[in-house]
């Protein structure tokens, strides 16, 4: 029992060391917080000072610049004024002045009025001539330009006519090559199952089996090899059956109706 209580004892001695070392280490920690922030009041204060001071030679100065502003508004007030009197004056004079010119002028103005009365009856009867003869050139030039917009209008009229004819002409080529592409390929196999069997020929050669060339029109020769018929045959067997030949009459139809779309507008362009 004595050496367990010795070392309990042992123990609260140690902890009772720890908590002094801790709380030296707390006190010494705040005593230089302490210190520091006594260290951060001291520059502010410092630096209020100072600011107190530059403040107030701030407040001189503008106090200065103030009186002398003050006094120089003064002059110029005072200059002001005297310019005003004088300016006064001087108008005066002047109304004066124009006054006289006024009465000269009244004067003058009525033996002017006297002698356009004389001039005003010559003047109309040149003016009327001149009008008639101005408005028999405005009547030819309204008929020219009417003549003009006619054969303009005429010749628009027979230039749409044209690019229409010449874009449908284009529109019908362009799907003729377009089905005479289509039709070998889509006509193939049931022109093979209405014909009856081709007589057997002997194998042609490469170059007699090449592709029809290539940027004219696509056309069927008359006699094929064994090989290639039986070939063709198994990949039509293979692929999925379709209707080319509706697909192919179809397509006019749907072309008509672009051409008669894309015509309306160009047929009903106001003039």
């Amino acid at each position: 029992m004595t050496v367990q209580m010795k070392e309990k004892e042992s123990d609260l001695v140690q902890k009772v060391a720890q908590a002094e070392l801790a709380q030296r280490e707390i006190e010494i920690d705040l005593q230089s917080k302490i210190n520091s922030l006594e260290m951060t009041i001291a520059e502010l204060k410092e630096s209020f000072e100072d600011r107190k001071t530059t403040m107030a030679k701030k407040i001189t100065t503008l106090k200065g610049k103030r009186e002398e502003e003050r006094a120089t508004f003064q002059k110029e007030r005072d200059s002001l004024q005297a310019k005003l009197q004088f300016t006064t004056k001087l108008m005066e004079e002047k109304e004066h002045t124009l006054q006289h010119k006024l009465a000269k002028e009244e004067a003058r103005a009525t033996e002017v009025q006297e002698s356009f009365a004389q001039y005003r009856d010559e003047l109309l009867r040149v003016m009327k001539n001149r009008q008639a003869f101005l408005k028999s050139e405005i009547r030819v030039h309204q008929e020219r330009a009417h003549k003009n917009l006619i054969a303009y209008q005429e010749s628009e009229r027979l230039l749409n006519n044209e690019k229409m004819k010449t874009e449908s002409l284009r529109r019908k080529v362009a799907r003729l090559i377009q089905i005479l592409e289509q039709s070998p390929k889509a006509e193939l196999p049931q022109q093979r199952r209405e014909s009856p069997k081709a007589p057997k020929t002997p194998p042609e050669t490469p170059q007699t089996s090449q592709a029809p060339p290539a940027g004219g029109k696509h056309q069927r020769k008359s006699s094929y090899s064994t090989s290639t018929a039986s070939r063709s045959d198994q990949q039509f067997a293979q692929q999925p059956r379709e209707e080319p030949k509706y697909r192919i009459l179809q397509r006019p139809q749907n072309h008509a109706q672009s051409v008669h779309i894309l015509s309306t507008p160009i047929l009903q362009k106001p003039k």
